[in-house]
């Protein structure tokens, strides 16, 4: 039950963390000022990708540093942020890229902190 309520929870975490790095890419980008009611539309759909992406990446990356002994919070934040980072610094060519990079990384940190 523990297990359940953890993955429950660092889910909801990584969706609002990631909702929450949507403010600082919106002023980034210069987005009008009611672009946002349009995103909350999309946090039962986060929410999901959120638990599916902590089951399957957070259980593979919990067993194979608890395998090699380093499951540690600094290691862990580590391993889902270096993997968000490489995917933004091989698919950004334009600063608004680079920009609206900053909710999946505030999303990978929340996942990672929480989980």
């Amino acid at each position: 039950m523990r297990l359940i309520i953890a993955w429950v929870v660092s889910g909801f975490a990584g969706n609002l963390t990631g909702h929450a790095g949507l403010w600082p890419a919106g002023w980034f980008l210069g987005a009008p000022s009611g672009w946002y009611s349009g995103v909350l539309r999309g946090f039962p759909y986060f929410f999901a990708f959120c638990l599916v992406f902590q089951l399957v990446y957070g259980g593979l990356l919990c067993l194979v540093l608890g395998a090699l002994g380093w499951r540690n919070l600094p290691v862990v934040l580590l391993g889902y942020v270096i993997p968000i980072g490489a995917f933004v610094w091989m698919g950004a060519d334009v600063p608004k890229d680079i920009a609206m990079e900053i909710p999946k990384l505030t999303c990978g940190v929340g996942l990672a902190i929480v989980g």
